[in-house]
């Protein structure tokens, strides 16, 4: 079994999916704000509703980033810990990965909150942060990736279990701790 998390946007999904890449159950939550209690409670939950144990998975893909800095590290956390201590294989995407399966466009952007914006060039793979941007967003499908996730699947990347503490997010502008300045 194996599981992928993504809670780099404003937006959560958790899928179950069998060794034949073929998704067994999803948990998909909508502009949902604090995700660090919602990846344990429903990673508990996608197991027992489908009778699976952690000793049942074999590996973990999530999305780096760049996203939301709380719920990009979050599941990074998470899935690196449950690795860890149970000896499965780790891989990861960034959220460009996602995109550019999705969208045919040079430039992507996303949301770096604070009326910010992450831009890509696919051409060069380069990402800049813009601010104060006015443009058009681009949002991931996780629909999409739900259906037709053996598609998205050649994104993702390995991590040597020996290195998963050098592991970490993609994370272009500085973290936001605290209020405002």
């Amino acid at each position: 079994m194996k599981l992928f998390l993504d809670t780099s946007s404003e937006d959560f999904l958790l899928l179950l999916i069998d060794e034949n890449n073929k998704i067994i159950d999803n948990i998909f939550y909508s502009s949902y704000k604090k995700k660090v209690n919602l990846i344990v409670d429903s990673f508990k939950e996608i197991l027992k509703k489908n009778n699976f144990k952690v000793s049942d998975l074999s590996s973990l893909y999530t999305n780096i980033g760049p996203g939301f800095f709380t719920g990009t590290r979050s599941s990074l956390v998470f899935f690196r810990t449950l690795a860890m201590i149970n000896k499965l294989d780790v891989y990861t995407c960034t959220s460009f990965d996602i995109l550019e399966k999705q969208n045919q466009s040079e430039n992507l952007y996303l949301d770096a909150q604070g009326g910010s914006a992450y831009h890509f060039k696919k051409s060069s793979k380069n990402i800049e942060v813009i601010n104060n941007f006015e443009g058009i967003l681009n949002k991931i499908n996780y629909n999409d990736l739900v259906i037709n996730w053996d598609y998205y699947k050649n994104i993702f990347i390995k991590t040597d279990k020996k290195n998963l503490l050098d592991l970490s997010v993609l994370y272009i502008k500085k973290p936001q701790i605290g209020e405002k300045k």
